[in-house]
């Protein structure tokens, strides 16, 4: 072990986070650093009450010697660099000389420790920033360190910690976390006497994540290595068949170092799209390997943030090598054979904006994928085109029916839409006025006409008096309409639960369990009848009675990830929760009929919020006639 020195003043301005312990978890990631730093290749983490009332570590590293020992818990003090510029060639987890210094202050201390090149052990205690005694101990090769009574000296601070479950939760994500990330170092972890992770070290990265987790989520990966100059991407990602609710199985590592970069987090989750379900993240455990002085590491206190000098480097190493191993895998998204209609939006102010229907062969959409993973998720395809025949109130309108069934009715007669540009500035902008007097709640239909569904989503009203089409987006006032009645429900708390025949049962991580427990009150409320069985399931007994109809077993999962905040990492409302609710029940919806469309329309217009759907969507668009007609027939 390199000798521990204090920083020069320069060095300390430089890097200095002035970042405290703030809970158990924190304590932990700091000492296991250390021991991973000093070479340990077993480390055994041991806590009571979640880490509260006691921590121990243990590794088997080169331990410390006797002239450094005083300095240890000093701040700035450090051994793993000299000067500033050493971060550029940073090889250690730690280097700013502040954790353990936190970790007297605000704690009872023991360390013991004990090198190879010393035939004695040493042991120091520190009391809430107090020394205490320096001695000789029996002790094995390598350090001790035990941290008790966390914040007894500071009440309010100790008021602010979580549950016991709680804490524990979160530093058995920690510790997941570090075995896959060192896994060639065995880690073990005991709480309250009981063994709760145990890992071989063995080196072998699918082994490590099926000692971790599960044997799903081992066995349904794929290995990705490729280099690109001195940069280098290796580990395992998952397949289709492998996707996760929460964050824990989504890790990325950088030159070893346990990292998070919102771009490449978005990079990965942009691929994925169209490849796993909706609302969930895929798994992977990705390493990084890239110079040492193109990546920078102290843009956050927490050390866990990183910035790269040549992002657009990363990026298309990230990103090719997932996708070729994907495509090799035949788990990316495929276009069907059927001539379909891509629908582009581009940007006015780039490229005169505008919204261009064109007809596009299947050999296109294979050549652009070719060349770019993203572009085979630019194209929506439409296979076909239904028109509703909406005359069920015996008016006479273009489309005539030979009843008055509510019944959907599929055209007989296909129909081609020529190429067609409709310029932004030619759509009328919605306003709540026009609405209100295009779309009266007392007498809506003397003077609207209803044309029919087209595309499965879009009801068509034509307006006589003022010349112009309503356009109706279906999905998004239903979802308007189940967050208003959700919503009245729930504040006279009232919402009824239904009885499910035969229960969902889930299996979710830790930190999603615990996100879970939080807002278990909240989900109650909602008509949410769970309950949480061992460590990791969640059972589902029941579900709202407004959308039973609607539910599948998927829905809980799409709610749980608004509940983890999806890829925002949002603190969950009761707000939120609910308008997640009704866009996953509206999702869920079957085609409505006209009859239903119209009450559904006198429920959004008598909403506050009429004009929007609860996720800020526009329900209505409305189209000047001549415009249209124009753009139609002479473009």
């Amino acid at each position: 072990m390199k000798k521990i020195i204090k920083l020069d003043n320069k060095t300390i301005e430089n890097i200095a986070a002035g970042e405290i312990i703030n809970r158990p978890v924190s304590i932990i990631k700091e000492l296991v650093e250390n021991s991973i730093d000093a070479g340990a290749t077993d480390i055994v983490v041991e806590i009571k009450r979640g880490g509260k009332d006691y921590i121990r570590v243990t590794d088997n590293g080169s331990g410390i010697f006797d002239e450094d020992l005083p300095n240890v818990f000093k701040k700035h003090f450090t051994s793993k660099i000299t000067n500033f510029e050493d971060l550029f060639s940073l090889d250690t987890r730690g280097f700013r000389g502040e954790a353990l210094n936190s970790i007297q202050n605000v704690s009872e201390v023991s360390l013991s420790t004990k090198t190879h090149e010393e035939n004695v052990g040493l042991n120091i205690k520190y009391s809430f920033g107090e020394f205490v005694s320096k001695g000789e101990a029996v002790t094995n090769y390598g350090t001790t360190i035990e941290s008790s009574n966390l914040f007894k000296n500071m009440p309010v601070r100790r008021d602010f910690l979580a549950s016991d479950r709680t804490e524990e939760n979160q530093i058995i994500s920690l510790i997941e976390t570090m075995a896959v990330a060192y896994y060639s170092t065995s880690f073990r972890l005991i709480s309250n006497g009981r063994t709760v992770i145990n890992t071989s070290g063995s080196g072998n990265l699918k082994t490590t994540i099926l000692e971790v987790y599960d044997l799903n989520t081992a066995t349904k990966t794929i290995e990705i290595d490729k280099t690109f100059d001195d940069y280098k991407v290796y580990g395992l990602i998952g397949n289709s068949d492998n996707s996760t609710v929460g964050q824990n199985k989504s890790l990325l590592f950088v030159n070893g170092r346990i990292t998070e970069n919102k771009e490449l987090e978005k990079l990965i989750d942009g691929i994925y799209y169209g490849i796993i379900p909706k609302n969930r993240r895929p798994v992977y455990f990705i390493f990084l390997t890239v110079p040492k002085n193109s990546v920078d590491v102290n843009i956050h206190p927490s050390k866990k943030f990183v910035k790269f000098n040549d992002f657009d480097k990363v990026k298309y190493l990230v990103e090719s090598s997932i996708y070729e191993v994907l495509k090799s895998n035949k788990d990316v998204v495929s276009v069907s054979s059927e001539e379909s209609i891509s629908f582009t939006v581009e940007d006015e102010e780039v490229n005169d904006e505008e919204i261009s229907l064109e007809n596009q062969q299947m050999d296109d959409a294979e050549d652009s994928v070719k060349n770019s993973p993203q572009n085979i998720k630019s194209s929506l395809n439409m296979d076909y085109y239904n028109i509703e025949a909406a005359a069920d109130d015996g008016n006479d309108y273009k489309f005539e029916t030979d009843n008055d069934s509510d019944e959907i009715i599929d055209s007989d007669f296909q129909f081609e839409i020529p190429n067609m540009v409709v310029k932004k500035e030619e759509v009328i902008k919605n306003t709540e006025t026009s609405i209100e007097t295009l779309l009266p709640i007392d007498g809506m239909w003397n003077f609207n006409i209803p044309l029919g569904i087209v595309f499965n989503n879009y009801f068509l009203i034509e307006n006589k008096p003022k010349n112009c089409m309503i356009v109706v987006n279906i999905k998004n006032a239903i979802e308007r309409s189940l967050y208003d009645k959700i919503n009245s429900d729930y504040a006279n708390k009232s919402v009824g639960t239904q009885t499910v025949l035969e229960p969902f049962v889930y299996n979710y991580d830790r930190g999603t369990l615990e996100k879970i427990e939080e807002n278990i009150e909240i989900l109650s409320e909602l008509g949410f009848d769970i309950s949480i069985m061992g460590e990791n399931t969640v059972v589902l007994h029941g579900v709202p009675s407004l959308i039973s109809d609607k539910f599948i077993k998927s829905n809980f999962d799409d709610l749980v990830y608004t509940i983890e905040g999806g890829n925002n990492h949002k603190n969950i409302t009761e707000k939120s929760l609910i308008s997640s609710l009704s866009k996953i029940a509206s999702n869920s919806s079957r085609l409505a009929n006209v009859s239903e469309i119209k009450q559904i329309l006198y429920d959004v217009l008598n909403s506050k919020n009429s004009l929007t759907s609860p996720q800020g969507n526009n329900i209505f668009t409305i189209i000047d006639e001549a415009r249209f007609i124009e753009r139609l027939l002479h473009e």
